[in-house]
């Protein structure tokens, strides 16, 4: 029987999670999307709509704002739980491309006011753990969709 020296033996290591990549990392969450009408809101780790107008039941929802919808997080208590609204100049064709900023307790009660398709924002969950990040992907006659998924924390 022959040894193998141990330096062949660790360079054999370090080499073949490179050459491997994630094949044995368990995959991220896939993103969700959900269409929302007035007082309707999700349950981020799941993707289910809620007829919920008080924002307690869901981690996000869709409150009506003229002809159009506002998206506020979920509510505990008296207060919204916090989201994070990126620059409306900021447009994003997937959720991937939305920056995971994690919202500060300073953004409770925050709103996205008449968002349009490719507004980016992020929120803490009320019923999920962690924080997301979502963003629109249509507006039609009293209806939003929204994809969103779990940032890494």
């Amino acid at each position: 029987m022959r040894l193998v020296p141990a330096v062949l033996i660790v360079a054999a290591a370090l080499l073949v999670p490179a050459v491997m990549g994630n094949a044995g990392a368990p995959a991220a969450p896939a993103a969700k999307a959900v269409t929302l009408t007035a007082d309707e809101g999700a349950v981020a780790k799941n993707g289910k709509v809620v007829k919920d107008g008080s924002g307690m039941q869901v981690d996000f929802l869709a409150y009506k704002h003229g002809t159009g919808l506002d998206i506020k997080a979920g509510r505990q208590g008296t207060s919204h739980m916090p989201l994070h609204k990126h620059k409306k100049k900021d447009k994003y064709k997937a959720v991937k491309d939305v920056p995971c900023v994690k919202p500060l307790d300073s953004e409770k009660n925050a709103y996205l006011s008449l968002p349009e398709v490719g507004r980016g924002f992020t929120f803490v969950g009320n019923k999920s753990s962690g924080y997301y990040r979502g963003v629109v992907k249509s507006l039609a006659a009293g209806k939003i969709t929204v994809e969103f998924e779990k940032c890494p924390e």
